[in-house]
């Protein structure tokens, strides 16, 4: 059966009172009103309505600032690491798993017949005059063959009008994600601040790489499958999106208002 409650509010000197079998004892601090609740078990471990409250208001902004400064550091960390590793000095080589060709490609096949990772460069690519040109040597001395338009293909054929459509989106999509994450109603929901960090953080890991390098870096492939090859910010954004959907669809509407 449904449990009921109602308010009490106890005299200042009393600390735990024992309302009889039908409803829960419950400590609580002088002068504080307490929660009784029918059918609870009296040994269970009592809540105020003050600790309750407190629950309700528990910030949550600091795990979604921190989710998208963490997304994004492993995004361009694992980006940086695995092309300068691949790339592997220019050097043409193969050694168990790991091959290498000069200054075009390099792959470590992790997962035989089903998962790599890999790497390929573009040496007729010229370094920009922008002064990011350190950012874009880091792994290597060529630039990184990119991903100009989005996943399957959209904005192929329009290599650099695609690269700049989809920055200017990813700088809407993060102006709106960082208002919708630091709003104070959803500060208070751990559930909805995670995915929004998540998604914040992947977002700003592409539109880093559309901005330096004219497109995104991949390396993550299933080639078993032949799924587009992509990377860790990608990865935050399915994540993201797939617990901001069933955060969406578990979450019970708010009771309509008593006319």
């Amino acid at each position: 059966k449904a449990e009921r409650t109602r308010l009490i509010k106890p005299p200042k000197a009393q600390r735990r009172t024992s309302l009889g079998k039908a409803f829960g004892v419950v400590t609580h601090l002088p002068g504080d009103y307490i929660e009784l609740v029918e059918g609870a078990d009296c040994s269970q471990s009592p809540i105020t309505i003050t600790e309750r409250r407190m629950q309700a208001q528990r910030s949550y902004r600091w795990l979604f600032l921190g989710l998208a400064l963490f997304g994004l550091a492993a995004d361009q960390a694992s980006k940086y690491g695995m092309f300068r590793w691949l790339h592997n000095g220019g050097r043409t080589e193969e050694r168990g798993a790991f091959r290498s060709w000069t200054d075009q490609r390099g792959e470590y096949d992790l997962v035989p017949g089903w998962f790599k990772f890999t790497a390929e460069f573009d040496p007729t690519t010229p370094l920009c005059d922008c002064g990011a040109s350190g950012l874009q040597t880091w792994s290597a001395p060529v630039m990184p063959r990119v991903n100009k338009g989005a996943l399957f293909g959209i904005g192929g054929h329009h290599k650099e009008l695609a690269n700049n459509i989809f920055a200017g989106v990813s700088v809407l999509a993060a102006l709106a994600i960082l208002v919708w994450g630091t709003r104070r109603s959803t500060s208070h929901d751990r559930w909805l601040s995670i995915a929004l960090g998540l998604i914040l953080g992947g977002t700003i890991g592409n539109f880093y790489d559309r901005i330096v390098f004219q497109g995104v870096r991949d390396f993550l492939y299933f080639y078993k499958i032949e799924w587009p090859v992509f990377n860790v910010a990608d990865c935050c954004l399915v994540v993201g999106a797939g617990l901001l959907l069933i955060q969406a669809m578990i979450t019970p509407s708010a009771p309509a208002e008593p006319k």
